[in-house]
């Protein structure tokens, strides 16, 4: 662990992962009211990497999850140096050892939202991806990309003809409002 400055992650980090088409994965507040019962949750610090399961989230954000928990822990990203991942099932064994480090991380278990309406992901997916906008660098202008805009990106928009070496230009550049 670096205790640069510069580091591109943060000691302690709640990510949120939502969706049932196009599961998204998204840094939020790491503290126990920002939990809900309908998503998964992974809790990354330099020597925890925590699954939380909410007792609605769906298969596919388990899935995601867990094998997002997996690469964090195998590869040792983000600074989590965690020997194994700590998997915790909403309301299965509260008081274990796990569930209570997990919470003592987020400064202690506090209330937080329930689940929402069963079509709450497919609405939470639409408005995610129409916030993304997609832009083209031409002439050293950015201009927007209108066949990409408000779509989820590909990595077919990083085609090899547009990739340049480190002094060159940047094709696309992904940016979420």
């Amino acid at each position: 662990m670096s205790n640069n400055s510069a580091v591109p992650y943060k000691n302690v980090m709640l990510m949120q992962v939502k969706g049932r088409r196009h599961v998204q994965t998204r840094l939020v507040e790491p503290r126990a009211s920002t939990l809900n019962s309908g998503d998964c949750f992974l809790l990354v610090t330099p020597q925890h990497c925590f699954v939380w399961m909410g007792e609605f989230a769906n298969v596919i954000e388990k899935a995601k999850a867990s094998e997002l928990a997996l690469f964090i822990q195998t590869k040792k990203d983000l600074g989590c140096r965690a020997s194994q991942i700590q998997t915790i099932e909403e309301g299965v064994n509260p008081q274990s050892p796990a569930a209570t480090e997990f919470w003592k991380i987020l400064r202690g278990e506090q209330t937080y939202q329930s689940a929402g309406p069963p079509e709450e992901d497919e609405l939470f997916e639409s408005a995610i991806v129409e916030t993304n906008c997609i832009f083209r660098l031409l002439d050293d202008k950015l201009v927007p990309d209108d066949d990409q805009w408000g779509k989820v990106p590909h990595s077919t928009l990083l085609e090899s003809k547009e990739v340049r070496d480190w002094t060159g230009q940047v094709r696309h550049v992904i940016y979420q409002k």
